[in-house]
């Protein structure tokens, strides 16, 4: 589905061995480390099935939607932030990367990243959430 002769992500056709794990490469997605902490499989996944199940004529919208809990001590906000600092520059290369634009136009897919900044969960409202993308 990533790699076959039709594939909705514009990769060129590459002949699969037989392979019992899933294995992408994150260069393909804009992604220059080899470690990441958005999960990329699961994203993928849900982009597979939504587009599987709807008429593309018809858009969806696909929001990945985070915790970002706001903290007491100025050492532990520190460390958040800088948590949320590289997640938002891996959705922003993995939402923005060629591959996944050339699917989401050719599945009429809208995409979008929030997260709730908050001590606990709390409904959404415009003072606690944070656009990620």
């Amino acid at each position: 589905m990533l790699y076959g002769k039709e594939n909705d992500f514009g990769f060129s056709y590459a002949k699969c061995p037989d392979i019992d794990e899933f294995k992408i490469e994150l260069c393909n997605f804009g992604i220059a480390k080899t470690k990441i902490r958005f999960d990329i499989k699961q994203f993928l996944c849900h982009l597979w099935g939504i587009a599987s199940h709807k008429d593309k004529d018809i858009q969806a919208k696909l929001v990945y939607l985070f915790f970002k809990p706001k903290m007491d001590l100025e050492t532990e906000r520190i460390q958040v932030e800088k948590v949320f600092e590289e997640l938002q520059a891996e959705i922003k290369n993995i939402f923005s990367s060629k591959p996944i634009q050339i699917f989401i136009s050719n599945n009429n897919i809208k995409l979008s990243a929030i997260a709730e900044y908050a001590k606990v969960m709390e409904p959404l409202s415009k003072d606690n959430t944070i656009i990620l993308f």
